[in-house]
């Protein structure tokens, strides 16, 4: 099992990392084939190309390490803060207690109703944890309970100072790419944050209107905003398989 999972997870970084050097060298054969125009016939013409090739390609690659870093930073973030939740809602109540130094309630339904609301108030707690509907729960205590605290799950989290590790939200992240995507998938390709094909393609268009060669640059506007539009579906069809997943969790 655990070699499947590994194998997969090859699978999908081998599929990125083809996917991202397919988009560095295609975005920069449009910027070649643009900026050719401009600098056919100077006497240094071809030496401006390739270093403009070079330049571009260097920019991209920064910009690619750059994204990714931040892309992964973010997510296991967001993974960290999941578990530390999780773990917060399977603590018992005589548990947080302990932790909090204070008589307290945890609801654990995530839209909690007035009757549970004030079925927990009638324990006469010093602090109460809610997962939502916050409005009704801090109306509620101003009425009946007002030496009672509500806490969010989050400032809950910090009073009881539960922790989760790096390798915990490493473990998390890998098991959950591997469910999302069980085998290789096209969608996996261009997986930059920003759509550099829409903003060159804006360029293009208005360059067109400063240059004589106007068919030339619209006809690669038309290139890249066609990618553009694109990769455009492809993020949006990943986000949903992600938002699909998150929702089966939700169910179980």
């Amino acid at each position: 099992m655990k070699s499947a999972m590994n194998s997969s997870i090859r699978k999908k970084k081998i599929l990125q990392a083809i996917g991202r050097t397919a988009d560095l060298i295609l975005f920069t054969t449009l910027t070649i084939c643009a900026l050719s125009m401009l600098f056919r016939g100077t006497a240094n013409g071809k030496a401006i190309l390739i270093l403009s090739a070079l330049a571009v390609l260097i920019v991209l690659l920064l910009l690619d390490r750059i994204t990714h870093t931040r892309k992964e930073r973010n997510e296991l973030t967001h993974i960290c803060k999941e578990i530390r939740i999780e773990k917060q809602l399977l603590m018992s109540d005589e548990r947080i207690e302990e932790l909090t130094g204070e008589r307290t309630v945890m609801i654990r339904e995530s839209y909690p109703e007035k009757a549970q609301i004030l079925n927990a108030l009638i324990r006469h707690p010093k602090y109460l944890i809610c997962l939502g509907n916050e409005e009704l729960a801090r109306e509620l205590i101003r009425c009946y309970a007002p030496q009672t605290t509500l806490l969010t799950v989050e400032e809950a989290i910090e009073r009881t100072g539960i922790e989760c590790s790096m390798e915990e939200a490493k473990g998390r992240m890998q098991s959950r790419d591997t469910c999302i995507r069980r085998h290789v998938d096209v969608r996996q390709l261009f997986q930059n944050g920003w759509n550099r094909y829409l903003v060159f393609g804006v360029l293009l268009l208005v360059l067109s209107v400063f240059t004589s060669h106007k068919i030339y640059y619209r006809l690669l506007a038309s290139v890249s905003l066609i990618l553009s539009v694109f990769k455009g579906i492809l993020r949006l069809r990943n986000r949903s398989n992600i938002f699909r997943f998150f929702l089966d969790n939700m169910e179980r």
